[in-house]
């Protein structure tokens, strides 16, 4: 099976490629976004700031050879524009043409963190995913949800611990799989290039991991995303249960069991409210949900809600589960992870609330059982 595979990202620099994998230049046809259509590559990325694509793209044909997968197309779709920048109306349009196109596999080392402007994405992942092409996004390297990689219909990708790829149970951050290897000589070549060594982080786990799909589907044909899932759960995907790993900056390993406070990450925290509702008011809020993130992005704020009811991540939804019994580990994680957002709201059912948990609130509002009132208006008008 041919597989057609195009990379997303800021093109590819036909000289460093022929550094990193000599002769290999004529493997990948190089396109790109103008207009919001594709045409061949006109704007070659240059220097190290703009090495991205170029290093995605060598280490993926590398790992593809590694996995006996070399039987394939590659495209490298850039979105680079003329002021040497990246626009998401121009990621819309690489995803439309690999769409059109009938991609099988898809590779976006980029992202977006505003889930107000990332919605514009999904119309066409949607289509991506019911044509049957394998959507493959990393995670960002910052602590940050990121779209498209946590969104249902892509597989999230970031940087594994230990050598191989993994599978994760029920992700907290929406990122399914994690992967890591052993030696590159891309990558070698690659830090030769800069003069120090480079190394891996969530973007450049993804061609490893995609190259290893891309034999599977080879062998077997066409797989969803949950069967891809379930060959690495197979082979010892971790579960839920294990304890968030942030990793530590400075030293560069990762500490275990400890959630740090996001005010070492971030300068401005990210406004926090909890609605404090009565039990006899909570089919009524759950109802109102979706429509209060859809009224708070109409007035231009990015806004996301937990509720204690909620048993699992929709991301495409902006509204998540808050666990009573480890409610001050997701006040630290949705602060630390969703800091790009506007606001975030808690709600949280009277009998339930925690004094310590409350300490941490910006805005406190007791929500009774009142009549004959627009839930989603009223709780908008009472924040702003």
């Amino acid at each position: 099976m041919k597989l057609k595979i195009a990379v997303i990202d800021n093109g590819v620099n036909g000289e460093l490629l022929e550094i990193l994998l000599p002769h290999k230049k004529a493997a990948v046809d190089c396109r790109q976004v103008l207009d919001g259509t594709c045409v061949p590559q006109f704007l070659e990325p240059e220097g190290e700031l703009e090495s991205h694509g170029t290093l995605c793209t060598a280490l993926l044909l590398e790992f593809l050879e590694k996995n006996h997968a070399a039987d394939c197309r590659i495209f490298s779709v850039s979105i680079l524009n003329r002021n040497r920048g990246q626009e998401l109306s121009e990621f819309c349009a690489a995803l439309k043409w690999c769409v059109v196109k009938k991609m099988d596999v898809v590779l976006m080392s980029i992202g977006v963190k505003i889930p107000a402007y990332a919605k514009r994405l999904l119309p066409f992942l949607n289509r991506a995913k019911d044509q049957g092409t394998i959507l493959l996004a990393a995670a960002s390297n910052a602590f940050e949800i990121t779209y498209p990689a946590c969104y249902e219909g892509a597989i999230g990708v970031k940087k594994g611990d230990v050598y191989g790829i993994k599978a994760i149970r029920d992700p907290k951050d929406g990122i399914d799989l994690e992967g890591n290897y052993e030696t590159s000589c891309v990558m070698e070549r690659y830090s030769e290039w800069l003069g120090e060594e480079y190394g891996v982080s969530n973007s450049v786990a993804l061609p490893y991991i995609a190259a290893f799909i891309c034999s599977m589907l080879q062998r077997n044909g066409k797989m969803g995303k949950t069967e891809i899932l379930e060959c690495f759960l197979e082979n010892g995907g971790f579960a839920s249960e294990v304890p968030f790993c942030f990793a530590n900056r400075q030293a560069g390993h990762t500490v275990e069991g400890k959630i740090p406070s996001p005010m070492s990450y971030i300068e401005d925290p990210i406004p926090k409210i909890t609605v404090v509702y009565q039990e006899s008011i909570e089919e009524k809020l759950k109802s109102a949900l979706e429509d209060i993130v859809l009224r708070f992005e109409e007035k231009g704020y990015s806004c996301i809600c937990a509720a204690d009811w909620e048993k699992k991540n929709s991301f495409e939804k902006n509204i998540f589960p808050l666990s009573l019994s480890k409610v001050q580990e997701d006040l630290h994680y949705y602060s630390l992870y969703f800091r790009n957002n506007g606001l975030i709201i808690f709600f949280m059912e009277e009998h339930s609330a925690d004094p310590e948990f409350m300490k941490g609130m910006d805005q406190i509002i007791a929500l009774d059982d009142k009549k004959d009132r627009n839930l989603a208006e009223w709780i908008v008008r009472k924040i702003l």
